[in-house]
This record gives structure tokens, sequence and C-alpha cells, in this order.
């Protein structure tokens, strides 16, 4: 039985998958065209790197054609949304193989007002496009809900997994040993929340994307999240947003206007903003990065 894992997401990677939008929001204030620009004008400079492959649905082919580089591959398939990240399989690896992880997808909890019953197909046809092995989950769970160092360690959101709307007869032990069993992680520490904002209209409650992203040795994380989210670290609750994850002994937290570096326990004012904190990892819980690494 292959130990799959989830490399972090600077780790070296294939390919990049991508869905081409079906239009515009009707409230988002573009316009049709501004959509189809923006996702051709990434996917173009991506593929000036590596293959990208981009899933279609039918009606948007032409327009696609048009929009993006020769070297972009077009598969055509009837999705709803563009959202990839959230709809598609999670990559990962063992053994030298290359496995997806199809989570139970029902659009963020099923709240909003847009369509997803064929984006809950997306995942298992995108792991047969790239010749995976698919590993099923009965978890509904979406990529930007799950952020990983590659290292052990996850992060995951109370209200996303344990969203009444996603998992209603799932706990937080057996969310762990689910995430844990198809992720190869070994500890999860929760968000109370996430971002206040995508709490409103049509937004995911609370995907940990939105809040922090692990970098080498480096964890960022939004201060505007975390100072109304609390930290909930496997020691326990710490409101401190610079609480080192990988040890009990929780850092002095420096001001919020303040950009912070934590690294071998001591703590260094790099530059003074409001954007983010950083929280730097020790250099020896590093592990080397994975070999083949697909972005969905």
């Amino acid at each position: 039985m292959i130990d799959w894992q989830m490399p972090p997401e600077w780790a070296p990677h294939t390919a990049t998958w991508m869905g081409f939008p079906t239009g515009a929001y009707d409230t988002s204030g573009i316009t049709d065209e501004d959509a189809f620009g923006a996702w051709s004008s990434v996917a173009n400079r991506i593929s000036e790197h590596e293959p990208v492959n981009m899933l279609c649905h039918p009606d948007q082919i032409s327009i696609a054609k048009r929009a993006l580089s020769s070297a972009v591959t077009l598969h055509p398939f009837v999705i709803d949304d563009a959202w990839l990240r959230d709809s598609g399989p999670t990559f990962v690896t063992g053994d030298g193989k290359l496995a997806g992880i199809d989570w139970v997808f029902n659009g963020w909890g099923d709240h909003t007002a847009f369509d997803w019953r064929n984006d809950a197909l997306v995942a298992n046809h995108i792991i047969e496009l790239a010749g995976a092995s698919r590993v099923g989950s009965e978890l509904v769970n979406e990529g930007g809900g799950i952020t990983v160092n590659g290292t052990g360690d996850v992060i995951l959101t109370k209200t996303v997994q344990l969203d009444p709307g996603r998992n209603p007869t799932r706990d937080a032990q057996w969310i762990e040993e689910e995430i844990h069993k198809r992720l190869g992680s070994t500890r999860a520490t929760w968000f109370e929340r996430g971002l206040w904002r995508d709490y409103q209209d049509h937004g995911t409650r609370g995907h940990v994307d939105m809040v922090a992203a692990f970098a080498p040795d480096v964890l960022s994380c939004s201060i505007g999240s975390l100072i109304q989210a609390t930290l909930t670290t496997p020691y326990g609750t710490n409101t401190a947003v610079c609480s080192k994850l990988r040890d009990s002994r929780c850092a002095p937290c420096q001001p919020l206007e303040s950009l912070a570096t934590i690294q071998a326990g001591s703590i260094t004012a790099t530059s003074t903003t409001t954007l983010e904190m950083v929280l730097s990892w020790s250099q020896a819980s590093r592990t080397a990065p994975m070999s083949m690494r697909s972005r969905y």
C-alpha cells in the first residue's frame, strides 16, 4: 500500500491545471470578456514555463482558443465554475507515483446561488486525464480549505471542514484522521474562522488559503483575519498572532503594524506593514521537496 503525501506549494510539479470561466458573475461588476482575458493572461504566462491544461465548457471552446496560447492544452468538459483549486483533485505522490484525492465537492456547503453538480465530477475527470490513481474520500472538502508544509503539518478551519453544510455527522477527530490518511500529514492546526468577508454573499465560509500560506520554513498569515480569529495550536488556544506552530513555547507577540520574522527562536522586525505576519520555521524541520507536483 502506497503512503501518499501532499507536497507543499513550492515543490516541483509537472503541470498546472486550470478551468476556463463560463462567464463573469452577475454582481462582479466586470464583463465576460474581462473574466476570459484575466484567466487567459495567467494561463499564457504560466505556459511559458510549464505545461498548462485547461478544462473548458464546450460552449466556451471557441473563445478559449482565441484567447489562449497554443501551448495551453484545452480539455472540453461541462463545468459550472472555474475554481479548480476547490473542485479539482488534491494531487499526492508516493513511491514515484501520482494520485489524486477525490474529495466530495458540494459547492462550499451548498449555500450559494451557483450550480455545482457538474463541478462535483471535475476531480475524477482530471485524475483520469492526468493518468493518476484515484484515491476516494467521504470528506466534503476543497483544495482551498487545506494547506500543508510537507513536513507533517496541515492547517484547517473549523467553519470549513466542521461546517454543518459540509460534514454534519463528522467530528474533528474523524476529520483529522481522514486528512492525515489522505495527505500524509501528522498534525492538524485549526483556525477558528477565516476572513470576515468570506462569510458574506457566496463566500467559502473560511478557506485557509485566504488566511495563511506556507513557504519553505515560513508561514505567512493575514493579520486582518487573525485579529478576528483564534489560532488553536496542538498545545491549546493562543490568540498571539506570532505563535510558532511547532513549539509549545509562544514567542512574544509583535505589534500588529510590524512584519516580524521568527527564526531559531528569535524575533526580528524587518519592516512595517499591516498586511501580514511571517512565521519562520526551524531549518531542522525541513525535508527534501517532492520530486513531482501537479497543481489543481
